[in-house]
């Protein structure tokens, strides 16, 4: 009877898990998405041009930018750290998204990306981190700093 109940409780569930989660404003009723891998590779299908996610602590102060070029290079500038550097995204077990800056970093950072009706949300690995991004169509690098942009990284 119990495996009955689990299956038909999987059924009722959408296929992309849901819970509550605060946004550093004692808001707990924001319902997050877990962004999977699909739902990433379809930024690119809105934006074949590639795309920019900017990060942004829970005052909308402005964290880094990240251009996602259409070859799946992938372009951080990260004003907190103060690091530039040109990496690669790869897709990880459990809907989490690695990126590798070698050699300025031996390590993967990896990330588990959220949705809601207030926009994206990311999480480390480890919890410690949590902020939020909105995704901007094209490489603002370009607007930025001109088409000379790539010298920067």
């Amino acid at each position: 009877m119990r495996l009955v109940a689990l299956a038909v409780l999987f059924l009722l569930i959408p296929a992309r898990a849901v819970f509550a989660a605060g946004d550093g404003k004692g808001e707990a009723t924001v319902q997050w998405v877990r962004l999977t891998h699909a739902g990433f590779f379809d930024l690119y299908d809105e934006h074949p041009e590639g795309f920019t996610l900017r990060f942004m602590d829970g005052e909308g102060r402005e964290l880094a930018m990240e251009f996602h070029a259409p070859d799946g290079t992938v372009y951080l500038d990260d004003t907190t750290l103060l690091f530039r550097g040109q990496g690669q995204v790869s897709y990880a077990e459990g809907e989490r998204f690695c990126y590798a800056y070698a050699p300025d970093y031996a390590e993967e950072f990896c990330w588990s990306y959220f949705r809601s009706e207030r926009g994206y949300r990311e999480e480390s690995d480890d919890g410690m981190i949590i902020d939020f991004f909105e995704v901007l169509p094209g490489n603002i690098f370009v607007e930025r700093w001109g088409s000379d942009w790539r010298s920067r990284f």
